[in-house]
């Protein structure tokens, strides 16, 4: 073997071994990502599927009275926003005169304590 052909190999071999090194300090870092990457998921699904009170809420349900109701409180606006005469959706409750005095006098009787 000549020379210059025996320095070329010990060459190849340094960078061989520096390749070898830093291909396995990418590796660690790799893992160690991975790693990092999948606490972060989990901890992400954990908080996710939690509202401020710590339990799990599922989709909400509106009765179809509620929905038409809303629905027509929702017309009477565009109706109101275009000008046009506004029909009442419903009317009015109001509370009897005999409910009215009991909540009256119970009233009295709290603040008379």
């Amino acid at each position: 073997m000549a020379i210059g052909q025996e320095m070329v190999g010990r060459n190849c071999k340094q960078v061989n071994r520096s390749t070898a090194e830093e291909r396995k300090e990418l590796d660690e870092a790799l893992h160690k990502a991975a790693r990092q990457v999948n606490a972060l998921d989990a901890a992400i699904k954990a908080l996710s599927g939690l509202n401020s009170t710590g339990a799990r809420r599922g989709r909400r349900t509106m009765s179809a009275a509620a929905r038409a109701r809303i629905s027509a409180s929702q017309k009477a606006r565009w109706a109101r926003a275009r000008g046009q005469k506004v029909v009442s959706i419903a009317p009015k409750r109001h509370i009897p005169a005999a409910g009215l005095a009991r909540i009256r006098a119970a009233q009295r009787a709290r603040s008379v304590r």
